[in-house]
């Protein structure tokens, strides 16, 4: 009881320190009102204007240039220094179109479409071609079956299934030209002109082949039209011009930088993806838009002398998603240890209104516990309250909200979003992968019923929500970059709070895990439980520690921050002698401490990387990236704990007990057996090696 006082006591020195009535409780109302002030969503749209016209759908091609160049351009006039373009290698080749149409030509001539409409209209990787040929349906096109008993030598198919696999029956098997396809991305979006992509030039390319692209409405009028005129004793013929080219690999990233005044501190790095489909104004040139936005406002805010310069850099990069940033790390494997967060946009201009979506923030996963995590919801977190209705509350600006946040043509919709466990497949991906070792959040918005189609265009964004999101992340950005020593008790503050609730969450999580009956035996729902507090003290504490990076060695900060990682650790082990006091209390009898022959071997088996980061980029040596049956972020997550360190089994509890505090509905089950299988996978295959200890 005393240590539980004494505790508590601690915890209340620490909240009661003043916040100077903070919008949020870690970000000097200064620095808030100064962005909430400057950053303009109506900017940001405006931007987006240009930025829709290039067509770059697999990275780095002609279009990808010149998008490039103008952001450059742009980040030059807004002040940031040494912008450059970077070039690396890899990513594939990317692909120009530059004339695209398709015409029927016989029994009449009718036009069915044009890259000037949209450049969707020619899948991504198809060849060139000038011909007419006979038009064939050939249902979904995808199948042996589809084929039986029709000659389409020669001749363009009509198909239903997905490009790529009908280019690979119907062209590489059955001799076609190419491909008419009109397979829907989204059954109930028919007029939606969806992204697709055929095999790309490979050393066994099996030569020329295209597909043109029709919206599902148009594809089942060709269809009934092709019908009607075979009843008639007809054949259709097609004529099809498509001009495209590709060029060597690359992959590039537009830099540019606001120097902090300690240069050799940390960096905090900005990121967005420039390569897309033309429009694709939500993914993700609203987040280019928006990191040019917050470009422009934190160099006007320094120059009128509205805020300090920074204490360190702030790194921006627009770049060829996730592989761009792969690449750069592989080669240049140091480059890491000068950055110390990432803040990635992804998808932050949505009408929510249109297509019911929310903003996500994706926290960090377990294997990257920082101080990142509670700084950016904090943020985000004031903006949803600032920005949803609530009983009692009377707004201002003729609206329900007690702190909005609009731009000028923008909705006066709330904002709904939510801070979430880790997800990838964006550009903050790269940054947490245990190779590299940076801690990264994204704002992502989900579901979206548009992206990768034509009607991902201006009509469906709102400066509204792009305003939020780029002050979300210009704000946190600028905080981060100029904490030091003097702001641990509000960090500290901040990061033990939300522990403690995460911490009560996980122990509830665990208790209740003694009672599902449907997981196993009650030794094995105890071990779930002891396991998921201790992965949850290693988030927390590793979170905690992550502060340490901020602090001077020896000064107050410093020994604050040691402190509030002891105060961690002491709660945390209060709360697992609650959990084996309750097991105790509700079975009559001591808890279970065993643990399998297979686990306890699993304990004798050290994981170590064997290849580097750019030999597994190269292909030098093959990678998997998942097995059946463990979820694709949870491969993520056991590669990124592989450390020459942690044992199989370790690693095994950190991902199972990850899985369990998130929510199995959220990520699905982890089994111990998957998970040695999927090292055994990555050992044969070369990219691992595993000792005995």
């Amino acid at each position: 009881m005393k240590v539980r006082v004494a505790i508590l006591l601690s915890l209340l020195v620490l909240v009661s320190l003043p916040t100077s009535a903070q919008t949020s409780p870690i970000v000097p109302a200064k620095v808030w009102k100064a962005f909430e002030n400057e950053i303009n969503g109506d900017n940001s749209y405006d931007l987006l204007r240009h930025l829709t016209l290039y067509h770059a759908p697999n990275g780095s091609n002609d279009d990808f240039e010149a998008e490039a160049n103008w952001v450059a351009a742009k980040a030059r006039e807004y002040g940031l220094t040494d912008v450059k373009i970077m070039w690396l290698g890899g990513g594939g080749k990317p692909w120009n179109v530059t004339a695209g149409e398709a015409w029927i030509v016989e029994p009449e001539e009718i036009k069915l479409g044009d890259i000037l409409e949209s450049p969707l209209r020619v899948a991504t990787n198809s060849r060139s071609a000038d011909l007419t040929a006979e038009l064939v349906d050939v249902g979904a096109g995808t199948s042996d079956a589809d084929y039986e008993g029709i000659d389409v030598k020669g001749k363009v198919v009509l198909a239903s299934g997905n490009a790529s696999a009908v280019q690979r029956q119907a062209v590489w098997k059955h001799g076609a030209a190419g491909v008419i396809s009109y397979a829907p991305q989204r059954a109930y979006f028919p007029d939606q002109v969806a992204f697709a992509r055929v095999s790309g030039p490979s050393p066994n390319d099996q030569g020329t082949t295209f597909a043109f692209m029709l919206s599902q409405r148009e594809g089942d009028g060709l269809k009934a039209r092709v019908a009607q005129y075979k009843r008639e004793g007809k054949t259709v013929r097609v004529k099809i011009k498509i001009e495209t080219s590709f060029l060597e690999e690359r992959q590039g990233i537009v830099e540019g930088w606001i120097s902090g005044t300690n240069p050799n501190n940390d960096d905090i790095v900005l990121t967005a993806h420039l390569q897309e489909e033309k429009t694709s104004a939500n993914d993700d040139r609203s987040g280019v838009a928006n990191m040019l936005e917050i470009a422009r406002t934190m160099m006007k805010l320094i120059n009128e002398g509205k805020l300090p310069r920074p204490r360190r850099n702030i790194r921006f990069w627009w770049l060829d998603e996730i592989g761009a940033q792969y690449r750069y790390f592989g080669d240049n494997p140091e480059a890491s240890k000068t950055m110390l967060v990432n803040l990635n946009q992804d998808m932050v201009g949505a009408k929510q209104s249109v297509g019911f979506r929310v903003q996500f923030m994706s926290r960090t996963p377990y294997s990257r516990p920082s101080f990142l995590n509670d700084v950016a919801e904090s943020v985000v977190n004031a903006v949803i309250w600032g920005n949803t209705a609530v009983p009692l509350r009377r707004g201002s600006n003729s609206s329900a909200f007690s702190a909005p946040m609009f731009a000028l043509k923008g909705t006066r919709e709330p904002y709904r979003a939510m801070p979430v466990p880790f997800y990838n497949s964006t550009d903050h991906m790269p940054f947490n992968d245990g190779r590299v070792g940076v801690p990264g959040i994204s704002l992502t918005n989900w579901p979206d019923t548009y992206i990768h189609s034509t009607d991902d265009d201006l009509w469906q964004i709102d400066a509204t929500q792009l305003k939020r999101n780029a002050f979300i992340i210009s704000t946190t950005a600028y905080t981060i970059a100029t904490l030091g020593d003097g702001d641990m008790p509000r960090l500290t503050a901040l990061l033990l709070g939300g522990a403690q609730q995460r911490l009560a969450r996980d122990s509830a999580v665990a208790l209740n895990r003694l009672h599902d009956e449907s997981a196993g035996t009650l030794a094995e729902r105890y071990k779930d439980a002891v396991m998921l507090q201790l992965v949850a003290f290693q988030r927390e504490s590793g979170a905690i520690a992550s502060l340490r990076r901020l602090t001077t060695p020896g000064s107050p900060g410093n020994k604050l921050v040691t402190d509030v990682f002891d105060y961690v650790w002491k709660l945390s082990d209060l709360l697992r002698d609650d959990l084996a006091n309750y097991y105790q209390a509700t079975t009559g009898s001591d808890p279970p401490a065993e643990i399998t022959p297979e686990e306890e071997a699993a304990n004798k088996q050290v994981p170590a990387w064997k290849t580097s980061l750019l030999d597994s980029l190269t292909g030098k040596v093959n990678v998997p990236r998942g097995i059946s049956g463990l979820h694709g972020h949870y491969a993520f997550e056991v590669r990124n704990l592989i450390n020459g360190q942690r044992s199989v089994l370790d690693i095994y509890f950190q991902v199972r007990a990850a899985a369990l505090s998130a929510g199995e509905w959220y990520y699905g089950p982890v089994e111990f057996k998957t998970v040695k299988q999927y090292f055994d996978n990555l050992e044969k295959a070369g990219a691992i090696e595993i000792e005995q200890k």
